[in-house]
């Protein structure tokens, strides 16, 4: 998987949840027949995202995007690039994950914009002197909200689909976390760890 490939396939995940709760009837295998329709080959005994290259997947994200995806663009209405610092991609990431998780409705540039106004002052992230705030602030939010997706979705994967190494991985991250969540202790790695544990997960849906 190529470092432009793996972006395409998060945003894949984010479109599928917006359709799930936008489009009457969609459900996964709606999904896996769109991903067909665009060259995604079986994996693990089910049709898969991560079957696709990068011209694939943003075929799909295309495709979504006609049934009325709200696409993050590469740069705002207004011309403005976006904000490409390591801070700011995180901030980014971190928004479009609590859309996924359904409790950010709009998860454009724009939306972005406003939370980082009332947040920091500033009409764009790019401008804001303390990024850290805002990324601090978004994880103690997602973290209202991750464990539960997390636990929920190991209560109901089907290991039988999965690849021996990506088991592996899955089993070693949530071993990591539960350590973590016993002892009390952690704090900043009890999220990274539900972050890998998210982004695990949003790979073999």
């Amino acid at each position: 998987m190529t470092k432009f490939t793996k972006p395409k396939l998060q945003l894949v995940g984010i479109a599928k949840t917006w359709a799930s709760k936008s489009l009457p009837g969609w459900d996964d295998q709606a999904h896996r027949d769109l991903l067909a329709r665009h060259g995604a080959t079986e994996m693990a005994g089910r049709i898969s995202a991560s079957t696709l290259n990068t011209k694939q997947l943003l075929s799909v994200l295309d495709d979504y995007e006609r049934r009325g995806w709200p696409r993050v663009r590469k740069d705002k209405p207004d011309g403005r690039t976006l904000a490409q610092s390591p801070e700011s991609r995180k901030v980014r990431a971190l928004w479009l994950m609590l859309h996924a998780l359904g409790q950010v409705r709009d998860p454009s540039e724009a939306a972005l914009a406003a939370y980082v106004k009332r947040m920091s002052g500033v009409d764009a992230l790019q401008w804001s002197r303390n990024p850290h705030v805002l990324i601090e602030s978004l994880k103690a939010w997602a973290m209202r909200h991750l464990p539960q997706y997390v636990a929920q979705r190991m209560s109901t994967l089907d290991i039988k689909t999965l690849a021996p190494s990506k088991l592996r991985e899955i089993n070693f991250v949530w071993a990591s976390m539960s350590h973590l969540s016993h002892d009390g202790k952690g704090g900043a790695a009890l999220f990274d760890y539900y972050w890998q544990m998210w982004e695990l997960l949003q790979a073999v849906k």
